[in-house]
Order: C-alpha cells, then sequence, then structure tokens
C-alpha cells in the first residue's frame, strides 16, 4: 500500500467521523463546537490515556526483568496515537504536508 499522509488524515477522519449516538454530547452543538470542543477535547483525552496505556507497558517490563517492553503493544499504541494525531490534523484543517513540514521544522530547530 503506497499512501501518503495527506490519504491517512482523510481516512481517520471518515473512521472517526461524528456519531451522535456514541458521542451523545454532539446533538446539541453546533458544527464549530463539536470540532472545537468535543473532538478536541475528546482526543486530548485519547492522548491522555495512550501516555499512560504506555507508562504502565513500560512500568511492567521494569518490574519484569525484562530488558524491553512489550514492543508489539507499544506499536498499537503508537498507532493508535496517530490516529488521534490525524483527528487533531483534520480538525484544524490541516494538510499531512502541514503536519510534514511543521515536524521538520521542529526538529531542525533542535539541530540547530
Amino acid at each position: 500500500m503506497n499512501k501518503d499522509i495527506n490519504f491517512l488524515v482523510d481516512l481517520v477522519a471518515k473512521a472517526a467521523g461524528k456519531n451522535e449516538d456514541k458521542y451523545p454530547v454532539l446533538k446539541n452543538l453546533s458544527e464549530e463546537e463539536q470540532q472545537l470542543i468535543v473532538v478536541l477535547g475528546h482526543s486530548q483525552t485519547h492522548l491522555s490515556m495512550v501516555t499512560g496505556k504506555i507508562g504502565k507497558i513500560i512500568h511492567d517490563a521494569d518490574h519484569s526483568g525484562q530488558i524491553y517492553a512489550d514492543l508489539e503493544k507499544l506499536k498499537a499504541e503508537l498507532y493508535s496515537t496517530l490516529f488521534t494525531l490525524c483527528v487533531f490534523a483534520k480538525t484544524l484543517n490541516m494538510k499531512g504536508e502541514d503536519l510534514i513540514s511543521g515536524t521538520a521544522d521542529l526538529a531542525n530547530s533542535m539541530i540547530s
């Protein structure tokens, strides 16, 4: 599958879509309120949850005597994080190129 990050952002937006049955709080909000309050707020909650899951995976490895944490579980959390970041990008009307150039600019500023 040779797809680019724009494809991924659009696919995630479609998968994450607004679902008033799943998120009843959406029913009484305007489109702008849905985007800024619910989607971004809920996405931030997902990022916080992933951070905790990653911490638990590493913590469990520390206490089990293993050198490495469960890499498959860590990869699954990385996919979840990227999914959520794509939701953020789409909500903020960003394109894949924005993510790439902004991240590259940040990395370059840290190298210089």
